[in-house]
């Protein structure tokens, strides 16, 4: 993720201190209007700079910017034309009284609370403190009022409010009810200005995300974070849908073992990159040949590297009874999906192969992916079948590498609208997308994820001349990569940048000299894209 903050005093700073350790990109200034306006789609403009600034600046923001967050506060007065200014404009925006997800929740239970109240007979009076040091400029600040019209609106209950300015105080708010036997009191006490910046950081990762997904609206972060909660509740986690561009990760390797540090600086370049999804453990990823306990580390890393982005996890083999047994031992971990491989060297039938995937459909909540790759596997996943198997309910996708156009565009057509087909191969995105394909799980990726991440969405877009010209200049590399068995020349790529170490497990060996040499050729010509 790119990001432009606008306004670099105290909370400025701290805001780009927590998008670099998350790996994010961050431009910061004083002046919004002297940078660059012609800013790639993936932007996003965090803005802390003064109330007055904002005032003069938000209808600048809302042409220039496809997603803002506003942490300024102060400007309350102007909400109504400020939310109509963003959504002529078609930009996303975040806004909130306060960004501290703490002080969030405790909105959330504020509305929960008053509406219990109004169903008992019990009288309460309601009385709200705020305490800010003395150079708060609002009083009371725009964190109390949300407070007690929240309260008020759930309750019917009139709140009493009382601001007090007290030395270098961050910021504490206090409501107490005050009942004739008894007094309830609910408090948040912010120890330091981090919650409200990396709630803001947060705050941009999901705007980009909404933007990214073509839901471009004007939200406040509060009713944003609790319809979260509710889709994650009512699916079971299953906020993301799987399009776009997903990484099948490469698993790094020093002197035998995983190499950690160079996977999680993989993982944030990808976070960076703005990818949709991930995708650890798949083929890529030299799965075969990783052991239980390597597998578990990895998903351990790549989740703190990634907190938001969705997991789409490998969790197949060709014992229907071992994948289910994986899909018990991963269920309890916050990834989001799987994707299961047709059974390899086994050979099954079509009626094998929907009962293999109905069994481990059976084992897990959490969506399912199918993956056909008969050129690896020796079985091919029939549209019939894949039609059956839509019918079940957490199956919701298949990976399809099969390279057989008509076959694939069989399942596009005899599938449900919400079924994802994403294609295996990435020199056949943007045909596929082309003819109703969701996206992609690439290969290419691993070095390319911003211009894989944009190729889909020209196609969502119908920006389908400026998606056909980035396609073919990236074709002669998507070629490069299967020049010998994945992962090989994408490894090979990476060592080139020195991003990990050319080292591959057994069977597999590293690239020959002849693939270094076509490699270096294939990305003199992309070295922007880097």
């Amino acid at each position: 993720m790119k990001v432009i903050l606008s306004g670099y005093g105290k909370m400025g700073h701290m805001v780009e201190r927590i998008l670099q350790e998350k790996g994010h990109t961050c431009i910061a200034s004083n002046d919004i209007r002297t940078l660059d306006t012609t800013l790639d789609p993936d932007t996003v403009c965090i803005d802390f700079s003064t109330p007055d600034a904002f005032r003069k600046n938000y209808p600048f923001l809302a042409r220039h910017f496809k997603t803002v967050v506003v942490g300024t506060t102060g400007w309350n007065d102007l909400q109504a034309d400020v939310e109509a200014t963003f959504r002529a404009a078609g930009t996303t925006l975040i806004h909130a009284s306060n960004f501290s997800v703490g002080a969030n929740l405790l909105f959330q239970s504020l509305t929960d609370l008053g509406q219990r109240i109004k169903s008992v007979d019990t009288p309460f009076q309601a009385h709200l403190t705020e305490t800010h040091h003395t150079q708060k400029l609002d009083a009371p600040s725009g964190t109390a009022k949300k407070m007690a019209h929240l309260f008020t609106e759930a309750s019917g209950l009139p709140v009493t409010l009382q601001s007090e300015r007290i030395g270098d105080v961050t910021g504490i708010h206090q409501l107490t009810l005050t009942g004739p036997a008894d007094r309830l009191t609910l408090e948040h006490e912010a120890f330091s200005r981090e919650g409200f910046a990396r709630g803001a950081v947060l705050a941009a990762e999901i705007a980009l995300r909404l933007t990214q997904q073509g839901q471009p609206q004007v939200y406040e972060f509060c009713e944003l974070l609790q319809t979260e909660a509710q889709n994650q509740e009512r699916t079971g986690h299953k906020t993301q849908t799987w399009s776009g561009c997903g990484t099948a990760l490469v698993t790094p390797f020093l002197q035998g073992a995983i190499d950690e540090e160079a996977l999680r600086q993989h993982v944030l370049r990808q976070v960076a990159g703005g990818i949709d999804f991930l995708v650890p453990l798949g083929t890529t990823a030299e799965t075969p040949c990783l052991e239980t306990d390597e597998k578990l580390r990895i998903l351990e890393i790549v989740r703190n590297a990634a907190p938001l982005t969705p997991l789409l996890v490998g969790a197949g083999s060709n014992s229907t009874h071992a994948t289910c047994q994986n899909l018990q031992r991963l269920n309890h971990l916050p990834i989001q999906g799987y994707l299961l491989v047709t059974p390899y060297y086994n050979k099954p039938t079509q009626a094998g192969l929907y009962e293999h995937f109905r069994a481990a459909a059976a084992n897990t909540d959490k969506d399912i992916i199918l993956y056909n790759v008969p050129g690896r596997t020796g079985a091919n996943l029939l549209p019939e079948t894949v039609l059956r198997l839509s019918e079940i309910p957490n199956i919701v996708g298949i990976k399809e590498a099969s390279g057989n156009y008509a076959q694939i565009c069989e399942i596009i057509r005899q599938t449900p609208a919400n079924f994802a087909v994403l294609s295996g191969n990435d020199d056949e995105t943007l045909s596929l997308m082309c003819s109703g394909a969701q996206g992609v799980i690439s290969v290419a990726s691993n070095l390319l994820p911003q211009a894989m991440t944009r190729l889909c969405r020209m196609v969502r877009l119908g920006q389908l001349a400026d998606a056909q010209a980035l396609h073919l200049r990236l074709l002669p590399f998507f070629k490069a990569c299967f020049v010998e068995s994945n992962p090989i020349p994408i490894k090979a790529t990476l060592t080139r940048l020195e991003r990990m170490r050319d080292e591959v497990r057994l069977p597999l060996t590293p690239a020959q000299p002849s693939t270094y040499a076509l490699l270096q050729t294939t990305l003199a010509s992309l070295q922007d894209l880097l």
